[in-house]
């Protein structure tokens, strides 16, 4: 036993020195697009996440530097929490140690993995198979020098599923480590409640009612959360509460109106930004011409009013007002627009139902799954076409998507032998992952997925292994 504790051990321990020298290499490769004085990657949700905790102890209060009400909470507050703590902890130090802890938050993950697996009986070969891909496949690593939530979310999110196997097993009388891990792994990214959600059904459903009741303690900080939100706004503002008539920047209720209204053909986040970007800066027919061209040519002559409607609104908003000028109201012509684009978009849905029911979430989740996840610049742009890197790339394509189809078929086995395990639970977690974020949110960054990618992997492992031992 101690001689296979000392093989994981060494796995992690070589996994983690590689995934470092990936990091380190690519952050070689950056020069001087990002500061070397934090050794960290920056990245333009940075300031959202970071800027609330050292508000808080500069000026007393958590928000970011933008006005309006959505700066008190616009982005939930795990990671920042997260850097509270080392801020308080090691002062100026704080980006040595955010480095420290989230190279130790990897290492560690590759353990919880392992455990993990070790619940399920695979037998020790295919047990060090899979836990030598977590730990050197840099796919499964690649966010752990950048400062948004995904350098930190696999870890809470196997935590949190190690303490809810290890307690329905009955090795804990009251989950603490559950409701501790839950807990703070839905502040960092509240749509991973699902999983916290799907977790208590599974205790509830095999009749461990106390545990499930405990377990609801997991709620309650984001609970509380959301009851400061309410205080403060006057009302709930969602899961995604960054828009309010008092932001003084892009993110006003008309930019929520174009987001839904996209919805309706594009599944590129990043194409929907510059566009909107595009619209929000200038008035010109030529930009507003510009960025009809990456519009489907059906939808052209429909939306062209609108969007120049856009563009007026947003002219209104950047001339009447300075940078930091308090916007207490909707300006004109807000409201008129929200009615007429919602009035478009409902008769655009009913004119091309294929594209919004089947089309656009269809290409949503092609884009996530047809990755590799290798989102490193030297992946993606100092080595790319390199054949070690092209094989890499691959390699962690072929990977991942067989976790994806593990995942959609581990549940069929349910209607074969009608037993409802840990394992089905966790693959129904990321299969609704998936339909939320190709059918809902549509507009996704692959990096979206990052959280669950390890969980994934476990289901392979086992549905690997359950193949193996039928065959």
């Amino acid at each position: 036993m101690l001689k296979r504790n000392k093989y994981y051990l060494l796995i992690a321990f070589a996994g983690t020195l590689l995934a470092v020298f990936w990091q380190e290499l690519n952050l070689a490769h950056l020069n001087h697009f990002f500061p070397e004085s934090n050794g960290l990657i920056t990245s333009a949700d940075e300031a959202s996440y970071l800027r609330p905790p050292q508000n808080l102890l500069e000026i007393g209060e958590w928000k970011d530097s933008s006005t309006g009400v959505a700066s008190h909470f616009m982005r939930p507050p795990g990671f920042g929490l997260y850097f509270l703590i080392l801020k308080l902890l090691f002062g100026s130090y704080v980006w040595l140690a955010m480095k420290i802890a989230q190279i130790g938050f990897f290492f560690f993950s590759v353990l919880l993995f392992t455990r993990i697996l070790g619940f399920f009986k695979l037998n020790e070969r295919r047990k060090l198979i899979f836990t030598s891909l977590y730990a050197f496949m840099p796919c499964y690593s690649g966010f752990m020098y950048f400062t948004i939530t995904e350098s930190i979310s696999p870890f809470f999110m196997l935590l949190t599923t190690f303490f809810w196997i290890k307690s329905y097993r009955g090795e804990e009388r009251f989950p603490l480590g559950f409701i501790l891990s839950g807990g703070f792994l839905i502040l960092i990214r509240p749509q991973l409640l699902v999983f916290v959600l799907l977790f208590i059904a599974f205790y509830t459903l095999k009749k461990r009612r106390q545990l499930a009741l405990y377990s609801l303690l997991a709620f309650l900080p984001f609970l509380l959360w959301n009851l400061r939100s309410v205080s403060i706004a006057g009302k709930w503002m969602g899961m995604h509460p960054i828009y309010s008539e008092t932001n003084n920047s892009l993110y006003r209720p008309p930019h929520a109106e174009m987001t839904d209204l996209y919805r309706i053909w594009e599944h590129q986040g990043d194409r929907f930004h510059a566009s909107v970007a595009a619209l929000s800066i200038d008035t010109s027919s030529r930009t507003l011409n510009d960025v009809l061209q990456n519009v489907p040519a059906k939808y052209r002559a429909e939306v062209s009013p609108i969007f120049q409607r856009y563009q007026q609104i947003e002219f209104y908003r950047r001339s009447h007002f300075t940078e930091k000028a308090k916007i207490k109201h909707a300006l004109p012509g807000e409201k008129a627009f929200q009615q007429d684009i919602r009035s478009l978009r409902s008769r655009l849905i009913s004119e091309n139902k294929a594209d919004f029911y089947l089309l656009t979430p269809f290409r949503s989740l092609k884009k996530l799954v047809v990755s590799s996840h290798l989102n490193l610049r030297i992946h993606q742009v100092d080595f790319r076409g390199v054949w070690w890197n092209e094989a890499l790339r691959w390699t962690c394509f072929l990977l991942l998507f067989a976790t994806y189809l593990a995942c959609f078929i581990y549940p069929v086995r349910f209607f074969k032998n009608k037993q409802v395990n840990e394992v089905l639970i966790i693959s129904l977690g990321i299969v609704i992952s998936l339909f939320y974020l190709a059918y809902v949110q549509r507009m996704n960054e692959e990096r979206y997925l990052t959280p669950v990618l390890p969980l994934g992997l476990v289901v392979l492992g086992v549905w690997v292994s359950k193949k193996r031992e039928v065959n």
